[in-house]
């Protein structure tokens, strides 16, 4: 990733960030710490200082557990579930 980063700015572009869906950057921290990147966006699935990162932009995956969950805990869906269970 970050050879990639390197090699587009090498060829011109303004900047470069990166977008990671799960934590598992920390063995390669010192890697990214020293990278070109501008931002490097992860999900709070695992905790991670931004000290350790200073490019470090944390996203929240709450609003989209709560999106996910919010069907199961409406009555409508407690009654779409039982006549489901029921035929």
């Amino acid at each position: 990733m970050v050879s990639a980063a390197e090699l587009l700015l090498k060829r011109g572009a303004a900047e470069v960030g990166a977008w990671h869906p799960r934590r598992a950057v920390r063995p390669a921290i010192s890697r990214l710490r020293d990278s070109p990147f501008k931002r490097v966006v992860l999900t709070n699935t695992l905790p991670l200082e931004q000290a350790e990162l200073p490019q470090l932009e944390v996203l929240s995956i709450a609003p989209i557990i709560a999106e996910a969950s919010a069907p199961c805990s409406t009555t409508q869906r407690q009654r779409d579930l039982r006549r489901e269970n029921q035929a």
